[in-house]
């Protein structure tokens, strides 16, 4: 087992990214893990699970952790585990890792992953003109991705990003000429395409699976000073 950094989201390639970050990003997308523990912070749900949607797409076995469950109850958060396991396509495990609750569940699940590796079911649809250009590329992308052990329809959104990685897969599978053409036929930035369809999937995610309750005024007060 192998612990990384903390990270927000795959797309780290900026020049302001820390090298721990970077060390991560690669790992992950490098498809070398049998099985991925994705820890979630409940309390901020919707913002962590931008990562979580990245690694949905990748295709690569996944087990959720969802921590601080606490946190989330007294924000009047109530989470629908059976629904968010079923929308991303994956094991959820409710967690308070801080007292140990969700422990014994959680080496449970992760037993049951190890033998039966859950790869996500979940499909992201992306904008229309995005889909059309990663499914001209998906017949080129079969045999890299096959060899690195990644998703096709991955690498193919990956390798219109410009992401130095998934160049290094592809390896000479579609010219920069036609790179060129396929990014132009789009309506928008490939990164803001990519993002638009993951915060969607995200969105729609939270509002099925998440029900917020009213804080009375001395709960919201309890919150507020703890």
């Amino acid at each position: 087992m192998l612990a990384l950094p903390g990270i927000d989201s795959l797309d780290v390639t900026g020049q302001d990214t820390s090298p721990e970050e970077k060390i991560a990003r690669d790992y992950v997308q490098a498809g070398e893990a049998e099985l991925m523990i994705n820890i979630v912070d409940a309390s901020h749900l919707e913002h962590s699970l931008c990562l979580s949607a990245q690694l949905v797409d990748m295709r690569k076995p996944l087990l959720m952790a969802l921590n601080r469950m606490d946190v989330a109850g007294t924000l009047g958060m109530d989470i629908d585990m059976a629904r968010l396991a079923a929308g991303l396509g994956c094991p959820v495990v409710p967690l308070v890792a801080k007292d140990g609750t969700g422990v014994a569940l959680l080496k449970a699940a992760l037993a049951e992953a190890v033998a039966y590796p859950p790869v996500p079911a979940a499909a992201l649809p992306h904008e229309a003109s995005l889909e059309r250009a990663m499914a001209a590329l998906l017949p080129d992308m079969k045999a890299p991705a096959r060899a690195a052990g990644i998703d096709g329809r991955w690498l193919a959104a990956r390798l219109l990003a410009g992401d130095d990685l998934a160049r290094r897969i592809a390896a000479g599978a579609v010219t920069d000429a036609r790179l060129g053409a396929l990014r132009g036929a789009l309506t928008d930035d490939v990164d803001i395409l990519l993002a638009n369809g993951h915060y969607g999937f995200v969105n729609t995610l939270v509002r099925q699976a998440v029900r917020q309750r009213t804080l009375y005024p001395a709960a919201a007060r309890s919150v507020s000073t703890a």
